[in-house]
């Protein structure tokens, strides 16, 4: 499953993410988490240590690194399934449009 959070500025959707993630200790309320819950996100902009590298190796970075060799098949079935095309797998993220550069990092 995915969630997207929408508010106006400083209504506390960072903070709210910071919660979630364990990043922040909640002042009030409780936050129950599922065992096995994973909570990411995206941040607004490519952070720089990932300028230079593909697509696919962007994608590949996700994956646990006891499993990065075995499992790499995995980014090509991802990919796949979202339709991208080959010659943009291997495009630096510098190079691709914003929306690529999103898609990237949610895969």
């Amino acid at each position: 499953d995915r969630l997207g959070i929408v508010a106006a500025n400083g209504r506390g959707k960072s903070t709210l993410r910071k919660c979630l993630t364990g990043e922040l200790e909640a002042a009030s309320g409780d936050i129950t988490r599922s065992r096995g819950l994973r909570v990411g996100h995206v941040e607004q902009s490519v952070p720089d240590a990932l300028l230079d590298r593909t697509f696919h190796q962007v994608v590949a970075d996700a994956l646990p690194p006891d499993q990065a060799d075995s499992e790499l098949w995995r980014v090509d079935v991802v990919l796949d399934s979202l339709d991208v095309p080959e010659p943009m797998r291997e495009r630096a993220m510098r190079a691709l449009s914003g929306g690529w550069q999103r898609l990237a990092l949610i895969a």
